[in-house]
């Protein structure tokens, strides 16, 4: 207990008399106090070359997507391409139909990946969709050759997605701006878009050509009160008269009559 109450006996001492020690320590202090990270999430970003939000138009980004299939398609051509390969004619700079189609496919198959999961679950049963060629359809009773197979089996496509916007609006401009049963209507010929209605009413609504030519609803002024109605110093219903009058025999049925009376106010 002495050596804790006074402590040890060369603090009496001078310095030079301290006893030395070697004070080692075991690998470094901040490695050891250091933290591990630990990995809790992955984050997988997928870098489109084409954003579809930058784009307005619907026939505007079918024609960058061909252009841009074209460039990789002639990029892999290239690189896969021989010396031996004979030398084959310059490609047109137009784009063919087999083209537009493919690019259409391409943002119709994007669009319809939020759908795979929910068609798993059976919440399109009424439909009776089917997958043709990696594309959702709905399925259709017309048969035989009364109907073309895109209006049998229009492509389904959700609702919150840009694609289905951008064909709304696309169709609208198209049909002459026309109401929002019509616009559904020239949809439905080829896509089945859920909640159809709600997506042309705001097209329409946004559409500045159908706000330019929608019918302004004139107001007409009240014409002032004549004299009588503000006479001062008259009791309620001074200037009021009514008048009955009847009965009038009316014919109900074949046989039958009964008795009308009428009234006749004056306020």
């Amino acid at each position: 207990m002495e050596r804790w109450r006074t402590g040890p006996e060369f603090l009496y001492s001078p310095v030079e008399m301290w006893p030395e020690t070697d004070i080692t320590t075991e690998g470094n202090t901040e490695d050891r106090e250091r933290r591990k990270d630990h990995q809790v999430a992955m984050v997988e970003v997928d870098a489109d070359c084409i954003d579809s939000k930058k784009y307005s138009k619907w026939t505007k980004l079918i024609r960058v997507t061909a252009y841009v299939q074209r460039f990789v398609r002639n990029l892999k051509n290239k690189c896969n391409k021989t010396p031996n390969d004979d030398e084959s004619l310059p490609e047109s700079r137009q784009i063919l139909p087999k083209e537009l189609e493919d690019a259409e496919s391409f943002w119709v198959r994007k669009a319809q990946k939020p759908l795979h999961d929910r068609l798993k679950k059976g919440e399109f049963a009424t439909l009776s969709p089917y997958i043709d060629e990696g594309i959702i359809r709905v399925g259709g009773r017309a048969g035989g050759d009364v109907v073309s197979y895109e209006q049998r089996h229009p492509v389904l496509l959700p609702h919150q997605c840009q694609i289905a916007k951008l064909i709304v609006r696309h169709l609208h401009e198209q049909g002459g701006h026309g109401g929002v049963a019509s616009t559904s209507a020239m949809v439905r010929q080829k896509y089945w878009i859920l909640g159809v209605q709600r997506i042309a009413k705001t097209v329409k609504f946004r559409c500045v050509v159908c706000r330019k030519a929608e019918h302004k609803v004139e107001t007409q002024l009240m014409a002032d009160l004549p004299p009588h109605r503000v006479a001062p110093f008259t009791p309620p219903f001074h200037f009021t008269a009514c008048d009955y009058f009847g009965p009038y025999h009316v014919r109900v049925g074949r046989n039958k009559t009964t008795k009308h009376y009428g009234v006749i106010l004056r306020v």
